[in-house]
């Protein structure tokens, strides 16, 4: 078990892993279900725009790359030495967790009610935690 720690003071401080520095050199997979935005009123899902999703993945520089969930799911299964981004919309957590151990290697939650889907804020947040590494 990597012991993990916080990032920074607050109430909703990320949490960390020695291990997150791995990911400069790692794909990060990005579940296909993160290409919609989440809408409260109405409820409903809808693609994001390329260029508005283009804008939040830029503020992060290592690799990422979308996979099905069928896919994502094999590759747990095969045990496979990889790292994917779990979120929830619903109440807004963005955790990064290694599929073969299935270790949190980061998580953070929002504190805002209103946010309900990805933001460059989220990556940049994790390229902190990956930088302070190391």
């Amino acid at each position: 078990v990597v012991p993990c720690l916080p990032l920074s003071r607050g109430r909703i401080a990320p949490l960390f892993c020695e291990v997150i520095k791995q990911l400069k050199n790692k794909v990060l997979y990005l579940p296909e279900y993160l290409k919609k935005e989440y809408f409260i009123r109405p409820v409903e899902f809808k693609l994001f725009d390329e260029e508005k999703l283009n804008k939040i993945l830029s503020a992060y520089p290592y690799k990422i790359e979308f996979i099905s969930e069928k896919e994502l799911e094999d590759k747990i299964l095969n045990n496979e030495d990889i790292y994917y981004l779990k979120f929830g919309f619903e109440y807004r957590y963005f955790h990064v967790i290694n599929g073969k151990t299935g270790a949190i290697v980061y998580q953070n939650y929002s504190n805002g009610m209103m946010k309900t889907n990805l933001t460059q804020s989220d990556f940049k947040d994790l390229v902190k935690a990956i930088n302070k590494q190391k």
